[in-house]
């Protein structure tokens, strides 16, 4: 990888996100083709590819399964394809390895470019292949319905018709199939194609339901029930046309469904200026499509009207949402200032708060941390029903993330996610840059978070900085938490010398004992002018007492590097 070239890129696209006059450029045409180029040769630059091919050559001896006749159904509609891509596609297909069997379900969309066409007719002749054709387009949700419903494999597989498929998918994903009883979804991780060149690779988490209220991460490629999918009603209802996969996804889920995770790389989204791989306004119905989807997800929580979903103020210009938690129906919050409770830090968060039910605690700021305190006050907060707000002296607060707008956002999360134990987000530094944010057990020296040092416009790896999402451990110096969990987890650790800076570790390995659910999230944002540093004995205490947490951990993908100074590199 050319660090230098990638490097100048990654400046001239957060330039395009941070200046007002080049977003606008970026909304016309010339402007969007540009920054097109510009997304494409950063991932030109990704470094990815070696560690591709070493990873396709290591699993080659792995998953030893042959698909069982009846057991997968692609499905594929095709509107006017560019021949070529749509020749790739066919290739990856009927390349899988050991020659499985399969079922291709194919559907000509009312497709006029005679190329187009003439690739259809001789996919036809495959065995395999099921092709039907209408003369008028019955668009995405219409024409993936009526390939459903045609299908007769035990599941069925989406598959753009501009994309590929790695050489192993099927033999994968009847693995996984077999070894955890036959699920009734699951999702693969994916790369981009730029021309010849795979890069951009996304190593998904483990089942997440709060990105994926954030971002449809699951897409790409998905493996559905197939008489479970038609029980749902998937593909039924045109309102999702441009969002078809986390519709699928939300039915299953709330009908009490729970995603597998397969965590390999088999399917490729090629990128180029008509697909939302490169071009997010390649489909404008996309935005229309989103709302409407989660305002289906909020009207089954227990008080719709408390929430407003709202274009995300973090991302501009593309289609990134944000549940805005309404200031209603208060639940009674008390604060525990760790530190001076009458500084001028704290005094500006007293300044900016509207909160309606929140009373001011305070715990000496010391090593290890003064525990019986913070027991009494837990307990006298989960007495009256009450969330805790952990802040530390010295965290300021942002501008646009004032105590109100934090405390919100938080009770919004316990609301909508229940197993949710503690809220906690971003903490940069006095030049902008990440000293705390999400955090991962097993990362680093212990539980410590990827992205330390990235600067507070980059949106992180696929966009994940700016986006809520489950995590192993959140900064305790600002963090909401349910009374119980802070009260387990120092009576659990009484005979060991917790700090403030690791007591978001220790909550996050107690929460996952339990079962419970550590959230971060953006819009929960402080800065700090000094950031302790985690005294080396209490790490050693931590590996020593939660070492078997270390080595599964859900939501950091197995394929991405855990050691300390690395981020988000793929591993073979």
């Amino acid at each position: 990888m050319n660090s230098l070239s990638a490097a100048l890129v990654e400046a001239v696209l957060r330039s395009l996100r941070r200046s007002a006059q080049l977003r606008r450029l970026r909304a016309t045409r010339l402007g969007a083709r540009l920054a097109w180029h510009m997304i494409a040769w950063r991932a030109h630059l990704d470094g990815y590819g070696s560690a591709r091919q070493t990873r396709l050559a290591a699993r080659r001896g792995l998953y030893a399964a042959t698909p069982a006749p009846g057991l997968f159904s692609f499905l594929t509609t095709v509107w006017n394809t560019d021949p070529a891509y749509l020749e790739v596609l066919a290739a990856s297909v009927f390349g899988q390895d050991g020659d499985p069997p399969f079922e291709w379900v194919l559907l000509d969309n009312g497709s006029t470019d005679p190329g187009t066409r003439a690739v259809l007719a001789g996919l036809a002749k495959h065995p395999a292949v099921r092709l039907e054709r209408f003369e008028r387009n019955l668009g995405i949700i219409g024409g993936m319905r009526r390939c459903l419903e045609r299908a007769t494999g035990r599941y069925v597989l989406p598959l753009d018709s501009d994309d590929r498929l790695e050489p192993d998918c099927l033999r994968i994903l009847a693995w996984h199939i077999a070894r955890h009883g036959h699920p009734a979804l699951l999702y693969t991780d994916e790369d981009k194609l730029f021309g010849d060149v795979h890069c951009l690779p996304y190593f998904k988490p483990d089942w997440d339901p709060v990105l994926f209220v954030n971002a449809c991460y699951i897409a790409h490629l998905c493996a559905l029930d197939r008489q479970r999918a038609l029980a749902l009603g998937v593909y039924g209802d045109p309102a999702y046309e441009g969002c078809h996969d986390w519709d699928s996804f939300l039915r299953f889920w709330q009908a009490g469904d729970r995603p597998l995770h397969v965590p390999e790389v088999v399917y490729d989204w090629r990128m180029h200026p008509g697909s939302t791989s490169g071009n997010i306004r390649a489909k404008d119905y996309v935005y229309a499509s989103q709302r409407a989807l989660l305002a289906r997800f909020v009207a089954a929580a227990p008080h719709p009207e408390r929430y407003e979903i709202e274009l995300s103020p973090l991302f501009s210009g593309s289609p990134n949402w944000h549940i805005r938690r309404l200031p209603m129906a208060a639940r009674p919050l008390v604060t525990i200032v760790i530190g001076d409770p009458d500084g001028p830090t704290v005094a500006a968060w007293r300044a900016g708060s509207t909160y309606p039910r929140q009373r001011w605690e305070a715990a000496p700021a010391i090593t290890p941390l003064a525990g019986d305190r913070l027991i009494e006050l837990a307990r006298a907060a989960a007495a009256e029903g009450a969330l805790l707000r952990l802040l530390a002296d010295d965290v300021a607060p942002m501008p646009g993330f004032d105590d109100a707008a934090v405390l919100w956002e938080a009770l919004g999360l316990f609301e909508l996610f229940a197993d949710t134990a503690m809220v906690g987000g971003r903490i940069v530094d006095s030049a902008g840059r990440i000293r705390a944010a999400g955090a991962y057990l097993g990362f680093g020296l212990g539980c410590d978070c990827p992205d330390v040092g990235r600067r507070l416009d980059d949106p992180g790896y696929q966009g994940q900085m700016w986006q809520q999402r489950s995590v192993g451990a959140v900064a305790a110096a600002l963090a909401v938490i349910e009374p119980g969990l802070l009260i387990e987890t120092l009576e659990a650790h009484r005979d060991l010398r917790l700090s403030l800076a690791y007591l978001g570790a220790w909550c996050g390995a107690q929460a996952r004992r339990g079962g419970r659910r550590i959230v971060y999230s953006p819009f929960l944002a402080g800065r700090a002018a000094r950031w302790d540093k985690v005294p080396a004995a209490e790490r050693a205490a931590f590996l020593d007492r939660h070492r078997d947490l270390l080595a599964d951990e859900p939501l950091l993908s197995p394929r991405l590097d855990r050691a300390a100074g690395t981020r988000y590199r793929a591993l073979a």
